[in-house]
């Protein structure tokens, strides 16, 4: 009897522990990582577009790392309003306005609708004259996940 409660014990005391594992993945050319609840099947990495493209059954995930050059000055100097342009340029419909989800960065999401959520971002890294576009689609409709995902978000430079 003893030994079958040592079993119950082992159990409950383990499964919290497996509801919440993360799993990181790191951008090299972004030099950033992030963290998700559930495992990603990544694409291979173009290094040449500087884009990352990631998805599991709750998210699609796509990045693109963009030369300040390459940028409009309105875009840079507002990301809030280009946030928003990038859902309009993908003829999604602006649900709402988000906030800045990194500390030591410019950055601003919104949330787009096209046929599921999508979470657009924006993150300016001045320090090497890039920014990240963001993409999220929330194929569950569920965009914790993908707002999670952002506040995850690390840079190791």
């Amino acid at each position: 009897m003893l030994q079958h409660h040592k079993f119950w014990v082992i159990v409950f005391l383990f499964f919290p522990i497996v509801g919440f594992a993360q799993h990181v993945y790191t951008w090299p050319d972004a030099q950033m990582t992030f963290e998700t609840q559930q495992k990603l099947i990544e694409d291979d990495i173009d290094m040449e577009d500087q884009m990352y493209d990631a998805e599991n059954d709750a998210l699609g995930i796509n990045m693109e790392l963009v030369d300040f050059r390459d940028e409009s000055e309105t875009f840079l100097n507002d990301i809030e309003a280009g946030c928003r342009e990038i859902c309009e340029d993908m003829s999604m419909t602006l649900l709402k306005d988000g906030e800045s989800f990194t500390p030591n960065y410019k950055s601003y999401y919104v949330i787009c609708f096209d046929k599921e959520p999508v979470v657009t971002a924006v993150i300016l890294r001045e320090n090497i004259k890039k920014a990240i576009e963001i993409s999220l689609f929330c194929y569950d409709n569920d965009t914790e996940k993908a707002l999670d995902l952002l506040k995850n978000i690390r840079f190791y430079n």
